[in-house]
């Protein structure tokens, strides 16, 4: 446990303990399972101020999961070439990448830098030429990407289709992209023209999609009338000290208390209602959901299969949503925690009818 980067901090860190505790403890031995919690004096006795008061942020579900690895540097924690290149550039800054490399594994030349690959290496100028594009790469500007790139746009301005052209550009770079990792690491050299065809042949795919998508979207944005936006009442028979390192986990820890209070008044049919877009789609399955709420995701969905006959989560503005803000508000500042089934207090009353829409 001590050597693992498990902290959600700013980047992956391994907790920092103190004193002279065992170090072959678990981060189960941590957890007060009876009662769902962190053994506050133990973590704040075995782990830095600092780390302690992150741990005893982290949720903790009610239902059993089985641990997992997550991407730290994504919200959904999943992987994406966006999010590693993104890295690689923040550790190049840093001095902690591109230390002792043997040069351009596409051509041998000793220079190994973004431009290099993407414009001046000749394997890259082959795939630029060898495209429909008939791009020479060398002759646009090259003293930084961000101008090469930039030229490589103007010049797409003139071309018939601007998507086609930016489409294609896209994949070819990341055509070549991927080539140089193969040669990096597989030790594996691919035949430009062949990393052009592949290129040419996904941006096609995307193009296809792209145009069936917007013609999609046309349809259901013709002639859709505006509405205005009201708070409306659920259907007959239905009815409606947390620490978080971030405001959708305070939600989604405020949405499964909710689950396990309307548990306690017997409840089987239940609306869930919240302005927190992202939760609430991930909830109904519109959406995947960040990596830091994924597990009470989880959580709340297995307790509401468990608990209810019939559930539904819905998605309200936050114009619908004035009463919820105005309890949290109270319940913050005076720490009080309350709740009212069926006769709201008289402070709440008409901020209700207000939201309802009615007056009375």
């Amino acid at each position: 446990m001590v050597s693992e980067k498990w902290l959600p901090k700013s980047e992956p860190a391994a907790p920092v303990c103190i004193g002279n505790g065992d170090r072959g403890l678990k981060v189960s031995d941590f957890i007060d399972r009876p009662n769902n919690a962190w053994k506050s004096e133990e973590v704040l006795n075995y782990f830095c101020e600092e780390d302690a008061n992150v741990i005893l942020q982290i949720p903790l579900p009610i239902s059993p999961v089985k641990d997992k690895r997550v991407w730290h540097f994504t919200t959904n924690g999943e992987y994406s070439v966006k999010s590693g290149y993104e890295l690689a550039l923040m550790m190049k800054r840093n001095g902690l990448l591109g230390v002792g490399g043997s040069g351009c594994p596409l051509c041998g030349d000793p220079e190994e830098s973004v431009i290099h690959l993407v414009a001046k290496c000749p394997f890259a100028r082959a795939v630029w030429f060898s495209s429909p594009l008939q791009i020479d790469s060398q002759v646009l500007e090259c003293s930084s990407f961000i101008r090469w790139w930039s030229e490589l746009m103007q010049r797409g301005q003139g071309f018939q289709d601007a998507v086609h052209w930016r489409a294609n550009i896209a994949y070819l770079v990341w055509g070549i992209w991927k080539s140089r990792n193969q040669a990096m690491f597989d030790h594996c050299r691919a035949d430009p023209v062949w990393v052009m065809q592949q290129a040419v042949r996904s941006a096609a795919e995307f193009l296809e999609a792209y145009k069936e998508e917007e013609s999609e979207m046309e349809i259901l944005c013709a002639d859709r009338p505006s509405k205005q936006v009201q708070w409306q009442a659920p259907t007959s028979g239905s009815c409606g000290g947390l620490r978080a390192r971030s405001a959708i986990v305070m939600e989604s820890l405020a949405l499964r208390a909710g689950v396990l209070l309307a548990m306690e008044r017997g409840f089987r049919r239940v609306i869930f209602e919240g302005d927190a877009k992202g939760l609430i789609d991930a909830l109904s399955g519109r959406g995947t959901s960040r990596e830091d709420i994924q597990l009470l995701v989880w959580d709340i969905l297995q307790l509401c299969n468990s608990l209810f006959t019939d559930f539904s989560f819905v998605f309200v503005g936050r114009k619908c949503n004035s009463v919820a803000h105005e309890l949290a508000s109270k319940g913050y500042s005076s720490g009080i925690c309350s709740n009212w089934i069926a006769i709201p207090p008289l402070w709440l009353w008409d901020l209700i009818c207000r939201e309802k829409g009615c007056c009375t």
